[in-house]
Order: structure tokens, then sequence, then C-alpha cells
């Protein structure tokens, strides 16, 4: 058997950052360019590519299976990860997001389905997908939690549009970190909204600002399950920065990221049958 982790991908330098949203848009588009740039000028480099690289050799350890990476936008790619295990009797397919809306796993399958025209695998495919729901991934968040009286807990995703599960699937995730936390009053806000039209999912995080009672708030980043630049960027350096302007004080909960923990939660995902469907 063989893994695939697969997640966006994103550069590593500023150097790469045109090539990179040429991959995306197809084509270069400057103000997409020039944002990214920016941002990376601002708080530095994603740490994900790194992250997903020792996220990768824990897990391989672990399973004692080969785990490759392959990425929708940027190296390895998807191509790159099927040459490695085109040869194994199984291979599992794995979105580094615990959400499996139609529209979250739409654009990992048609990356996938798009490379498996350039090599064909020979054993078989499974995707593994859905794990919101599984309770020690509430556990591996409810541990990262500091509680205090003094801080509203807000649950964060990225936005997207509405339409399919995802929201609900969100918010059902929060919930069941708000039980294993033993908290009733929360808030769930998303973030990170292209700038362009559109039924987005709401409130944003910047809209429940005004709902918040207490000295500031607890961010828990459950859209993500490893550090990057909408978390580095949009949260601990915008809404950080919107929060201390108002007087109010931003935390936030250390993703899972490759900890020892979440290793151990994610090689039970993808040995379980639950979570697991042929492609």
């Amino acid at each position: 058997m063989a893994v695939i982790l697969s997640s966006y991908g994103t550069p590593n330098t500023i150097e790469e950052v045109e090539k990179y949203v040429v991959r995306i848009y197809g084509k270069k588009r400057q103000e997409v360019v020039e944002e990214l740039v920016q941002k990376i000028k601002t708080v530095g480099i994603s740490p994900a590519n790194k992250i997903i690289g020792e996220l990768a050799k824990k897990l391989e350890n672990k399973l004692g299976e080969r785990v490759v990476i392959g990425n929708r936008n940027w190296d390895p790619m998807l191509v790159d990860a099927l040459n490695q295990i085109k040869h194994e009797k199984e291979v599992k397919f794995v979105p580094l997001t615990p959400f499996s809306s139609a529209y979250v796993l739409k654009g990992y399958l048609d990356s996938l389905n798009k490379a498996l025209k350039q090599v064909s695998v020979e054993g078989e495919l499974k995707l593994v997908s859905g794990w919101y729901t599984f309770q020690p991934f509430h556990t591996i968040w409810s541990k990262r939690c500091e509680i205090t009286p003094e801080l509203s807990v807000v649950f964060t995703a990225h936005t997207l549009m509405k339409g399919d599960e995802y929201e609900k699937q969100v918010r059902t995730l929060a919930q069941e970190v708000a039980r294993k936390l033993g908290i009733e009053e929360y808030h769930v806000a998303f973030h990170s909204q292209p700038m362009m039209p559109g039924d987005w999912i709401r409130p944003s995080i910047f809209e429940i600002v005004q709902k918040i009672k207490t000295k500031g708030v607890l961010v828990v980043p459950i859209g993500f399950v490893f550090t990057n630049m909408e978390v580095t960027f949009d949260l601990d350096y915008e809404f950080k920065e919107k929060l201390e302007s108002l007087g109010l004080i931003y935390k936030r909960a250390p993703l899972p990221d490759a900890d020892d923990d979440f290793v151990e939660v994610l090689s039970q995902v993808i040995k379980s049958e639950q979570f697991v469907t042929n492609m």
C-alpha cells in the first residue's frame, strides 16, 4: 500500500510566486502575484511545505507504508506522486482536509483525475475523507484550546460559496470540539474571502467582532490541519491587528501540523474503513 498526502500547494520563495499563480489560473494575474508577494514580505513564507514534509515522514514511519506528497498547484505535484507509487497494489489518496463536501473534494479529485491522464496506476485507488466526525480528531483540537473566562472562543474556517455541505460540516466539527471542551457559548466565523462577488458563507471573522463581550478571543482554526498563509496572514496578522486596534486580546490555538498526536489520529483514519471509499 502507498499513501498520497495532497494539499493545495504553496511556493517556497517569492521568486516562485509568479509560476505558482500561473499554475492556479492558467495565466499570469499580476494583481494576484503582487498581493501574495506583499503577504510574504509581511509575514514570511508559508510554513506549509515544511510541515507537510515532516508529516509525511512521520506518517510513513507510523504506518510502515510508503507516503508521498502530491499537491494540486505546487511541487511535488500529483503527477510526481503518481509516478512514485504507480506500481503499488493499493493507493490511498488523502486530501489534507477533514471535510468531505462536494465543493471541497472537487478540486482535489479534478487535479487527481487530470494527473491520472498522464500516469497510469496499476493498483486500486481509494479516497480517504470525511474525518471531521472522528472523535479522536475532536480531542486533538480540544487539547490545543486554553479556555479562560476572559476570552470568547471563535472557531474559524476558510469561507466558500454557499450551496453544499461544507458549512454544515464546519459547524458540526465546532460543535463537537465545544462539547469536548465543555463550553456552550462560542462563535463560528469564516475568513479569507476572495475579492470577487458571490454568496459567500458568513459571518466573517470581522463581522463577529461586535458580538465579543469579553476581553478578547481565542481563535480555533478548525478549517485547517496545518499552518498556512491563511493562518499566518489572514488570522495572525490582519484579524489580530483589527482586534488589538479595538483593545481586544487575540490568541490562537496551535494547529495539529506534524505533531505526534495528529500523526496517530491520521494513521487511524487512513487504516479505518469508515473514512475510505473506492474511487
